[in-house]
């Protein structure tokens, strides 16, 4: 679908429908005619932005109302928006580091290292669920950094035993048998809940250590976060020659260094020499998600003075962040803040209907076309917390990086 619409295969074509189907079927529910801004640079964002425009014109106001649910009086016979929704249409090749890095908040987490799918996790022979609905840890502490995690998972551990020997030494006359009797399914669902994330944790750590993540992951956020090409380069290269270090890690981190340090082909050859036939992978994201197609500097804000003035802001808020291993924000992070700042620019993510107002909306959606991650459903919750901004994310499919990967291969036998 990164070809010209002319040259699209059936499948392509099908696919495109698909997207616009959903992408429309969401707006809609927003209740309100919505401004739709697109990424400039892509031909694919672009071309969803205005087949939404002209399925939305299409579309009877009556029956945008009943469709949404909504009695907004500012849906009108000339289909004109208001200002206060606006519809946000990515691409993922503008931010390709953030499915490519490993995560360390306990959804991302799950998703990055055993995969979710429909909700659904599979460690062993057991299924888990995880539902923010009915599990009350997992909804609350979906964000939470990995280390809190443990401390968490032990105090309502400690309270199951309380909770336990309280029950046992209370059962004196008919009456505790009974309110036992009645207590003992909630009890139960609680201690399976428990035991589910006891599990999960197990196996997390078990993987982060079997693939030394930690020591991989703290070299992806110092990449990231600051320029030293010649340390970088030995660093990845002693990753990338030890027989310890599984093949997929290898691959993530020389397509991390890859991004970032670009123009230094010759290191980046030799890295490909060492990755053999994996070396493809590099050629194709750099070729379709390189510095030639972004439009923005994803390492842009990472200068000394930069570094300085946000460790400066981060101090004197008290929220100082000691954490190596979470410093990485995404790229949605900062244009979801200035888009509800009324601050995003027009020239790099223009409106369909040639609008230009600093006007802060009230509802924003936001799709990313090659599929959103779950730690940018963790920033877009922040977000909408610190601005008080109804947001809605969604994208071509939830991705970990192995997903993304496999896309990157799949382009290179397309």
């Amino acid at each position: 679908m990164y070809n010209l619409p002319s040259k699209w295969t059936t499948f392509e074509e099908t696919l495109f429908k698909r997207i616009l189907d959903g992408v429309y079927s969401a707006s809609v529910l927003l209740g309100d005619i919505p401004e739709i801004r697109y990424l400039n640079n892509s031909p694919l964002c672009r071309n969803i932005a205005f087949a939404l425009e002209r399925r939305l014109m299409d579309s009877n106001p009556v029956e945008l109302l009943m469709y949404g649910n909504n009695n907004n009086s500012d849906i009108n016979s000339n289909m004109e928006h208001n200002g206060n929704t606006v519809i946000l249409i990515l691409d993922r090749r503008e931010d390709p580091i953030t499915p490519l890095l490993t995560q360390w908040t306990y959804q991302s987490m799950i998703h990055e290292l055993i995969t979710i799918k429909q909700n659904k996790i599979t460690i062993g022979s057991e299924e888990y669920t995880l539902s923010e609905e009915y599990d009350n840890f997992y909804n609350e502490h979906k964000y939470d950094n990995f280390g809190d995690i443990g401390f968490f998972i032990r105090d309502i551990v400690n309270q199951q035993e309380l909770n336990k020997n309280s029950y046992c030494k209370n059962l004196n006359s008919i009456d505790d048998i009974n309110r036992f009797i009645d207590t003992y399914p909630e009890f139960k669902k609680e201690s399976g809940i428990v035991c589910k994330h006891v599990n999960i944790m197990h196996k997390l750590s078990e993987i982060i250590q079997n693939r030394e993540l930690m020591r991989i992951s703290a070299l992806e956020q110092d990449i990231f976060v600051s320029d030293n090409i010649i340390e970088h380069s030995k660093e990845v290269g002693s990753i990338l020659d030890d027989p310890k270090i599984d093949t997929f890690d290898k691959i993530r981190l020389a397509l991390i260094y890859s991004l970032k340090y670009q123009e230094n082909e010759m290191q980046i050859n030799n890295f490909k020499y060492n990755l053999g036939n994996n070396s493809k992978y590099i050629d194709k994201l750099l070729e379709i998600a390189g510095k030639d197609f972004r439009s923005i500097d994803l390492f842009q804000s990472k200068s000394l003075f930069n570094i300085a003035k946000n460790t400066i802001r981060k101090t004197a808020g008290g929220t100082v962040n000691e954490n190596i291993y979470i410093q990485h924000k995404t790229l949605m992070y900062s244009l979801l803040e200035n888009l509800v700042k009324g601050k995003l620019k027009y020239s790099r993510f223009p409106s369909t209907d040639d609008s230009n107002t600093t006007k802060k909306p009230q509802k924003v959606m936001v799709f990313i076309v090659g599929g959103v991650t779950y730690e940018e459903v963790r920033d877009a919750n922040e977000i909408k917390n610190l601005y008080d901004v109804d947001i809605i994310l969604g994208g071509t499919d939830i991705i970990n990086s192995k997903s993304f990967i496999d896309d990157i291969d799949l382009l290179t036998n397309s």
